[in-house]
């Protein structure tokens, strides 16, 4: 980092100095000399320094606003979230065009959670489970209960897919809820979390 290298080359240098000064026959000019080079020597470090740390702000702001943009989440492809939590959008991917808002998905909460244990699935038929979300843009602001089936960790959202909703140019899929329900222990509803997918329709 240029910053750092500055430093170090101002202490190198007053360093010297300052050794070449103890080495004068006239100590009162040397001390005179000393003092008004330290003075400028001092102005050069803080000068250093405050590049230094412009430097790494600026670094640091580049590493966040990348990270920001990796992470973010897209219409189209499948995204999780967890009960109580929301997330926005991106429309800027496949057949989304640019003059589509932003979308922002509210996982309110589990309506109801009655899957089988997988290792009775084979006693029971039709098992399966609800949550609410919410959709908000600068168009909509719909509540809707979707639905998954059990006996199944997760699904694809396609044709088939018989809990599927399509509502207002959305394709709406619940393809895993988790976790998934084993035995009668009951599951705490701000554990759950949700893998869905929303694509224009």
């Amino acid at each position: 980092m240029p910053g750092f290298f500055y430093i170090q080359i101002l202490i190198k240098e007053y360093s010297w100095r300052k050794s070449g000064f103890n080495k004068s026959n006239n100590p009162i000019h040397d001390k005179k000399n000393l003092i008004w080079h330290e003075v400028i020597d001092m102005k050069k470090l803080l000068k250093g320094i405050l590049f230094l740390v412009l430097m790494i702000a600026i670094i640091d702001l580049s590493c966040k606003k990348e990270q920001s943009s990796d992470t973010g989440y897209h219409l189209g492809e499948p995204f999780q979230i967890k009960s109580g939590k929301d997330i926005s959008l991106s429309p800027f991917l496949s057949d989304n065009s640019l003059s589509d808002s932003s979308l922002t998905v509210t996982f309110h909460e589990v309506l109801n959670d009655s899957r089988c244990a997988k290792a009775a699935c084979y006693l029971c038929y039709g098992s399966l489970a609800s949550i609410s979300i919410q959709l908000i843009n600068s168009r909509i602001n719909l509540n809707i209960p979707i639905t998954i089936l059990g006996c199944q960790d997760e699904y694809n959202c396609n044709d088939n897919l018989y809990y599927k909703v399509d509502t207002l140019g959305y394709r709406i899929c619940l393809l895993r809820l988790d976790p998934y329900p084993e035995g009668i222990v009951p599951i705490n509803p701000s554990n759950y979390t949700a893998k869905l997918s929303i694509s224009k329709h």
